[in-house]
């Protein structure tokens, strides 16, 4: 036998959990029988553990592929100092949609970061191709900035879209507000922020 219920908006599996377990499992029962926790609970549980285990790796491989790309560190730490601006419009969309930060939330961010890096690497090569093409550095910068601008929002655009009918979910609802508003915040800041970046770094 199983029994299975959706946690109400406004909590966290695992604050639910922490306050229902002790009375569920001083609940005597006959003999010969026994209960487990089991289905999302238990996948979390291995999720984020994995998680933890792997995050920094995989960090560390981030950066390394990144270092062969460009062939410096310069356009990689720029990429590095963007990823927080997701931040911003994260915690506004949860603050907004009164979603708990919970398992789902932090996928949902993993999957958003790794949508900033293709934007910021899409702009930076941009960058990169038009100076290798004899332009002036300051005027590579804006060309490649304003050429850029149309492909990078229809990229976000429809990923953001896409994500919104899950806004309404209960299990996913946090991981759709974390992509929708972060994606959103995160693409116009970056927009203007990395062209400022790349002209601090390279002193244009």
């Amino acid at each position: 036998m199983a029994a299975q219920c959706d946690v109400k908006r406004g909590h966290t599996m695992k604050e639910v959990h922490a306050e229902i377990r002790e009375e569920i499992e001083n609940i005597k029962l006959p003999e010969g029988y026994s209960f487990f926790w089991d289905s999302q609970y238990k996948d979390q549980k291995e999720a984020m553990a994995a998680l933890t285990k792997y995050f920094p790796l995989a960090i560390i491989m981030l950066i390394i592929i990144l270092v062969m790309l460009f062939g410096n560190f310069r356009q990689p730490l720029i990429i590095f100092l963007i990823l927080p601006l997701s931040l911003i419009g994260m915690v506004f969309g949860l603050l907004l949609t009164e979603f708990q930060f919970g398992f789902f939330c932090i996928a949902g961010w993993l999957g958003l970061l790794g949508m900033i890096i293709k934007n910021v690497i899409v702009l930076l090569d941009e960058v990169n191709v038009q100076r290798r093409a004899g332009i002036a550095p300051y005027t590579a910068v804006i060309e490649a900035t304003v050429s850029r601008v149309r492909p990078v929002l229809m990229a976000a655009l429809t990923t953001v879209f896409g994500s919104i009918p899950l806004l309404f979910d209960v299990v996913f609802g946090g991981m759709a507000a974390t992509i929708v508003f972060g994606l959103s915040f995160a693409t116009l800041l970056t927009l203007f922020v990395t062209p400022a970046l790349y002209a601090i770094f390279y002193k244009i």
